[in-house]
């Protein structure tokens, strides 16, 4: 997806959550470390300040990867805890 789909996808998804009163929180899912494009990550993160960073969570921890890109079902599971417990801690200092 080029930048210019990906500025209007992040500028639709604010106005919508404007509009209906929600919360949008932004994150990066894990991935292997023979991605190439890791660095990349410090663009989006200045571009997008909060985003929650997860690209380097199971670094040391292969055995949850179907492939490079993806989280095999132990890995999602894994994930889905860690990612719950932290946009619940997020909501809970946001209420402060």
């Amino acid at each position: 997806m080029n930048k210019f789909l990906i500025v209007i996808y992040y500028g639709y998804s604010l106005k919508l959550v404007k509009r209906t009163n929600s919360k949008l929180t932004l994150f990066t899912a894990p991935y292997c470390t023979k991605i190439k494009n890791r660095e990349k990550l410090k663009e989006l993160k200045n571009a997008i300040p909060g985003i929650l960073d997860y690209v380097s969570l199971f670094d040391d921890k292969e055995e949850y990867f179907f492939n490079c890109a993806h989280l095999n079902i132990d890995g999602a599971h894994e994930f889905t805890k860690i990612l719950m417990e932290d946009i619940s801690s997020v909501e809970l200092n946001e209420s402060k």
